[in-house]
Formats: C-alpha cells, structure tokens, sequence
C-alpha cells in the first residue's frame, strides 16, 4: 500500500488476517517466526502526503502520536482549525505505528498502558511517548511479552525511534 502512495489509516488486531503459510510447522506449534498477517479494511485508506478534509476517523487506541497530535491540535496554537485540517496528512510513519502498537498488545499479557481506566489524550500521549523515550517504562511493558517476541519489539521500537519513515517490521531471526 504504502509502495502505491496509499496509507491503511486504521492498522490494528481487529484489521489483520494472520496465517502460517507452512501446515506442518503450524502442526508443531512452530509458527510463530513463519506468521504472516494480511491488512483488511480498507474504510480509512487514504493517499499518502496529500492534504485532507476529514481529520482521523481510525482507532485512537492503535493511532499514532503524531496522527493524535494533530487530530487534537496540540501543539499547534499558531494555526486555526482550517488550516489544520488543510494540513493533516497520513504518512508510512502512522502506519508502521500503529503496527507497533497492535504487535505489543497482542504478544503481551497485559493491556496497552493508555488503555487502562479513564485517560484523555493528553495522558495517553504521555504514555505512548515513554514507552520510546523511557527505557525504564519499556522494561515494564516487555514484562509481560514472552522471552522469545522481546528482540522482535525491540527491533521494531528502534526502527521506529530511528527512521520512523521507513521502519521495517524485522522478523524473529533477524
């Protein structure tokens, strides 16, 4: 999608199909670094980089700071509404982003940080950003993703910390 100029806009478990394309290693209950998974739900698809009318329609608890950032305003005072929505754009960093977030809570006993009791956007956002900027708190949540997903999250948090842009979502071997 993204090779093609478009952004999903909603990644998250729910929007994934996921198989192991080799039965017999599915059969072991080896599938694990083999899972494929298949975006659907192409509702919120939008072009890449282009300017649009709607701001974000997805799924807060898997959108990406900055996506929430701009959906809110946030620190953005020196504009006006109008030109923030002239403004707001979907890029591959959102997706991957989101990608991220899905990945976490599905190889994790526990639920996302900001999707525990009543917390606004503001407070999810602080949570969100520690978990790459706050080594302290990243140690936290990898308690309770098994052993053998830990080098994968890692993997992927540093992607997204170093080149959000392009961050590859690396296998379990790598």
């Amino acid at each position: 999608m993204h090779a093609a100029g478009f952004a999903h806009g909603d990644v998250k478990p729910s929007n994934m199909v996921c198989f192991a394309p080799d039965d017999a290693k599915f059969a072991k209950q080896q599938f694990l670094p083999d899972m494929r998974a298949i975006l659907i739900d192409f509702e919120h698809c939008v072009e890449l980089k282009s300017s649009h009318r709607q701001l974000f329609s997805g799924t807060h608890r898997y959108a990406s700071r900055r996506i929430l950032l701009l959906s809110q305003g946030i620190g953005r005072s020196d504009i006006t509404s109008a030109d923030q929505i002239e403004d707001f754009t979907y890029m591959t960093t959102d997706d991957f982003e989101s990608l991220f977030y899905s990945a976490l809570e599905l190889l994790s006993s526990k639920r996302l940080p900001w999707c525990t009791g009543n917390i606004d956007i503001t407070a999810s956002l602080t949570k969100r950003n520690a978990l790459f900027i706050d080594d302290a708190a990243w140690a936290t949540q990898l308690q309770s993703v098994p052993t053998e997903a830990r080098p994968f999250l890692c993997r992927a948090r540093t992607s997204l910390i170093r080149n959000p842009q392009l961050a590859p979502f690396v296998s379990f071997e790598q």
